[in-house]
């Protein structure tokens, strides 16, 4: 069976795909389906925004992981190229264990503050923010999952140990 030309294009096309779904999930993504835009700034709106970009986040971990264990056809090098030769799991990895990490010290070193007191801190972080030079300041930089809940910690961590084993298996293939 003769494989399908690759071209640079497709590559590209591939490569922003990947990045797209690898993690770059929009702090306000939640938001986007019109109807849910009249929730922006609520309580209710602001845990459910958080808890979709955590799935997409743990679900964009398993979309690297099925993209490594089953080949992609023409798409088998270039999956490669980016993420064992270019090093991109070993940063997912690294990116990943750390937000895990810090998800538990959150965790442990406090109790969750109580929802009225999670949106008023919210709310006043926008407030805040909106009168900084440049629209943003500092949240700009903020991470659109800051940290992750109990749930999203085991199934990222199921997933992670999967990749870790893809990693070693790369690594031993000479």
């Amino acid at each position: 069976m003769k494989e399908p030309y690759v071209t640079q294009s497709t590559r590209q096309s591939f490569v922003f795909l990947t990045r797209s779904l690898d993690g770059e999930v929009g702090k306000k993504s939640w938001f986007c389906e019109p109807a849910y835009d009249k929730l922006r700034g609520t309580e209710e709106g602001i845990i459910n925004s958080r808890l979709y970009n955590e799935k997409a986040y743990v679900l964009s971990r398993g979309f690297v992981r099925r993209a490594l264990e089953i080949p992609l056809g023409s798409l088998e090098s270039e999956i490669s190229w980016l993420y064992h030769t270019h090093g991109r799991l070993a940063k997912v990895l690294c990116d990943a264990r750390a937000l895990v990490e810090k998800s538990r010290v959150e965790s442990s070193s406090h109790q969750e503050p109580s929802s009225a007191a999670a949106a008023a801190a919210a709310a006043a972080a926008v407030a805040g923010a909106g009168a900084q030079p440049g629209g943003g300041g500092d949240r700009d930089r903020e991470p659109a999952v800051p940290r992750l809940t109990a749930g999203g910690i085991i199934t990222l961590e199921r997933t992670l140990a999967k990749l870790e084993a893809l990693q070693l298996q790369q690594a031993s293939t000479p």
